[in-house]
């Protein structure tokens, strides 16, 4: 059987990215920061066979709520790959593998294979798609799978046997990350677009539809019912610190976000919207519009990470810009300048070869979000110097890394859900890092019996300070570990009642 030449090339685009996002996982010593939580979750299935439920080390002891199929997978693989190489990058082959997805899900869509491979070359040079999932493995690396699974079925649904992998894919895909919501939510506004275009459901979509949204609710009410019980509505922003996701808001600007997206699937991604909404009558386009309505409005509620919701919007916006490249070639083909397709094919490659440079250029600053190899050293010094029901506080991202390491007691990190007073937490350490006040600073380490500060770049990055008050006060803050970049002090003043 001969492999065509739009299938050799598609497989040599995503060999390329897969050398080229694993050399920029090579630069950094470690997984992300968001990782330790997971690698302390399959240490204990390894351990024990259950999930770290009862967790004494993070918020100083609580109780973890979540599905835990992800981390029994990683756990399996783990036995076969040392568990750092596996969470450094294991989500850059899944990355590689959902722009094989991607590939699929336009070649179905746009009958033209020419066309599914430019979408599959916009999205591998995508910014934000490219940057995702490098050097950390977390339950949305493996959903991000599981999304582009599910729409490729949906799309599928003529076939009896694409009802059974959907429903399957969307069991696992609920035990594996609540986003599976999100999904649901697009449906539901799917189903109410083809109403305002006046098309009616297909009969199977509608029984898939009732089951998935029955699923998924049911399992997040029996799962998350404490959640609810405590939080209410405000369970639904995962228990997220208001003042956090404020600053998240603030960091990512709109240029930023433009930049995130890049330009060209921004613009025929909007192009293709139009086309969906005003022009076309095709179920798809609804379905990827629907998707991407879903995702634009929760993060505008702040229902999830700004980042992680523009990554999803992104994907759907390289599928729909497919669309808009087929009505343009189209309108080329009825004009008298069709010989201008190839020049218009060569202006798109340098634009999204534009927007990839600057990744190339900076590459030093994608992994910012890693620890350094003096961080991961002061904390293994660390954790041979100080006892056992020591409390330290760090940044909020170092807190899973922080109990990874030393086996010690955080203040917090980010895991919010069912999370003691997160949000009252996250303003104290922010008043302990930047008072000038010694008084309300040593109120607030002896009220939670904080002994230990942990200062690194990203500590002193997050709060956008050159130094702490507290480091040029030795007679209470005793600095008894130090690199050139990161430091630790004992806490060695206390209020008297």
């Amino acid at each position: 059987m001969r492999i065509k030449i739009q299938t050799i090339l598609v497989l040599v685009l995503l060999l390329l990215i897969l050398v080229v996002k694993s050399y920029f996982v090579t630069q950094s010593v470690m997984p992300s920061y968001e990782s330790f939580y997971g690698i302390r979750q399959v240490e204990q299935i390894r351990s024990t066979g259950m999930p770290l439920l009862s967790d004494d080390l993070s918020y100083q002891g609580r109780v973890n709520v979540m599905g835990g199929l992800f981390y029994y997978l990683v756990a399996i693989f783990s036995f076969f790959i040392p568990l750092l190489l596996l969470f450094k990058y294991a989500g850059v082959v899944l990355s590689v593998f959902a722009l094989w997805l991607i590939y699929l899900i336009a070649k179905k869509l746009f009958l033209n294979k020419w066309i599914a491979l430019f979408v599959t070359f916009l999205g591998a040079l995508t910014p934000i798609i490219f940057m995702h999932s490098l050097n950390t493995f977390t339950p949305l690396s493996f959903f991000i799978i599981c999304y582009l699974g599910l729409l490729y079925l949906f799309l599928s649904l003529k076939h009896q046997q694409n009802i059974l992998f959907f429903v399957i894919l969307l069991v696992i895909s609920t035990l594996i990350s609540s986003l599976v919501l999100v999904l649901i939510i697009g449906f539901l506004f799917y189903l109410l677009l083809l109403k305002l275009e006046h098309l009616t459901p297909r009969k199977k979509e509608i029984e898939v539809l009732s089951f998935a949204a029955i699923f998924v609710l049911w399992y997040h009410l029996l799962i998350y019912k404490k959640l609810f019980f405590l939080y209410g509505t405000h369970a639904i922003w995962q228990n997220i610190p208001p003042a956090l996701l404020l600053s998240t808001f603030q960091k990512v600007t709109m240029p930023v976000a433009l930049s995130f997206i890049g330009l060209l699937p921004l613009v025929l991604g909007l192009y293709g919207i139009y086309l969906a909404l005003f022009q076309e009558r095709r179920r798809w386009l609804v379905l990827l519009v629907s998707q991407t309505f879903a995702f634009a409005i929760l993060i505008w509620l702040g229902f999830f990470q700004l980042q992680n919701g523009l990554f999803f919007i992104t994907i759907n916006l390289v599928l729909l810009s497919g669309y808009a490249i087929k009505q343009t070639i189209k309108t080329l083909n009825k004009t008298i300048v069709p010989f201008l397709k190839p020049s218009l094919a060569i202006l798109f490659v340098l634009i999204a070869l534009a927007s990839f440079i600057p990744l190339v250029l900076f590459q030093g600053t994608i992994l910012t979000d890693s620890p350094s190899a003096e961080e991961v050293q002061t904390l293994v010094r660390l954790e041979n110097i100080i006892p056992l029901d020591a409390t330290i506080l760090s940044d909020v991202d170092e807190g899973h890394m922080l109990s990874a390491i030393t086996k010690r007691k955080n203040f917090f990190d980010t895991n919010f859900v069912l999370a003691p007073r997160v949000e009252q937490r996250y303003l104290d350490a922010k008043t302990i890092f930047l008072s000038k006040s010694t008084i309300t600073r040593l109120s607030l380490l002896n009220y939670y019996n904080i002994q230990y500060l942990f200062v690194s770049p990203h500590t002193l990055q997050t709060y956008n300070a050159v130094e702490f008050p507290f480091m040029n006060e030795p007679n209470c803050f005793k600095p008894i570990l130090s690199t050139t970049t990161t430091k630790v002090y004992e806490v060695t003043c206390k209020l008297e009642n």
